[in-house]
């Protein structure tokens, strides 16, 4: 069987193993924009990956400086895309979280570095049409392999990785790169909507964490708020303002100027897709916001912002980060589930969220840590989840 090979940027080749062409006819191939593959395919691909994956963010996050994009295809004799994943040559990565040196163990910093997958987002996954047979996927994901250390290679990079990989994914990703132990790195958590409305979500609850929600949206009622929805392009400078103020909290830069700047590009490269819930006090002046948006049937809760001192002490974050986009995914009727992110893991899980851990892979072997250390590692940040966390972490052993 004859290896596919990948064209890459300037005519340079990617060239596969043979011993991983699947039996399918596949051709790979290496592009430098998503302006040279069709969204509906891509996104097509991508449902299970989710937003963070999706044509439309991917092709704002090319915009960075950071980084330089590359994009592997694999298509099969119809040119069907049957896997795909973005790479990033990181030239300045800011966010400490995508710096795999700082983050795992036994990891060494890299004097190149580039990202597989999703960089942005704390989730990711090969994408992999979902009509693969077992053994295609395997395959798949091999050339995958081989092709994203073939773009690492021209970049001239020493260490790949696919960093905050879904649960459901990581043993095949792991085996097809030939990685002895997965980095466990966070725990994802998102709410599937059960029934028809928001009753039926209260219904799945515990019955004492129902009266909870149900005060805590009493109390978010009784205090009186206005209530906004809104594009983020009629807001990023507000919003921006109370993003740097949660970040200031949490012991981060409090400077707005730099996410006033990211909201209004996130409003201009997305298409000004995302949807602003909003409350405002008497002086018109909004005192809280989350921002979200909508992909593959999940409602992706993607930031919030508070103006701490003028809340009214009724559940704020709760009310636009959770309620409000439940009562209003129930309205939709398209959207089966909100995704809440990787923090804040205990009070998502009270208000009926699952918990599945995020895994880092290396793309090879030759820069993996020492399986020992990394298992004991990976322990240790389990047995603190069960302490914190009790019945809601998943079971791990290592």
């Amino acid at each position: 069987m004859t290896a596919p090979t990948a064209a890459g940027s300037g005519g340079q080749a990617v060239a596969a193993d043979a011993a991983t062409a699947p039996a399918i006819p596949v051709t790979a191939t290496v592009v430098e924009s998503l302006d040279d593959v069709d969204a509906t395919e891509w996104d097509r691909i991508a449902v299970d990956a989710g937003l963070y994956l999706s044509h439309r963010w991917l092709r704002h996050e090319e915009n960075s400086p950071a980084v330089t994009a590359r994009y592997v295809l694999l298509t099969g004799p119809t040119g069907r895309l049957l896997a795909a994943t973005p790479v990033y040559r990181v030239h300045n990565e800011l966010n400490a979280g995508y710096r795999p040196h700082e983050r795992l163990a036994g990891v060494t910093e890299a004097a190149r570095l580039v990202i597989a997958g999703a960089r942005r987002g704390y989730r990711n996954a090969p994408l992999l049409d979902p009509s693969l047979t077992q053994g295609e996927r395997t395959t798949c994901l091999r050339l995958l392999g081989d092709c994203v250390s073939g773009v690492a290679d021209g970049f001239g990079a020493d260490q790949a990785w696919w960093l905050y990989v879904q649960d459901e994914v990581v043993e095949e990703l792991r085996g097809a790169t030939g990685v002895a132990t997965a980095h466990l790195q966070k725990l994802d958590a998102a709410i599937d909507l059960p029934g028809d409305d928001f009753e039926a979500y209260l219904a799945a609850l515990p019955r004492k964490r129902r009266s909870v929600v149900r005060t805590e949206e009493r109390r978010f009622a009784e205090a009186g708020y206005e209530l906004r929805q809104l594009p983020l392009s009629a807001c990023w400078s507000q919003a921006g303002e109370l993003l740097a103020r949660l970040q200031d909290k949490y012991g981060h830069a409090p400077d707005p100027e730099p996410l006033r700047r990211l909201l209004r590009e996130q409003a201009a490269g997305l298409g000004d897709t995302g949807t602003v819930r909003a409350c405002y006090v008497d002086d018109d002046r909004m005192v809280g916001f989350s921002l979200a948006y909508d992909f593959a049937g999940t409602t992706w809760i993607r930031a919030a912002g508070f103006d701490y001192p003028r809340l009214l002490g009724a559940q704020e974050y709760f009310s636009l980060a959770f309620y409000q986009p439940i009562r209003d995914a129930y309205r939709d009727g398209r959207v089966r589930r909100v995704h809440l992110g990787a923090s804040s893991a205990q009070a998502k899980a009270l208000r009926g969220a699952r918990l599945t851990p995020l895994w880092a892979v290396p793309n090879s072997p030759t820069h993996q840590a020492e399986p020992a250390q990394v298992r004991s590692a990976n322990q240790r940040l389990a047995d603190s989840w069960r302490s914190e966390l009790g019945s809601h972490a998943p079971e791990l052993t290592f």
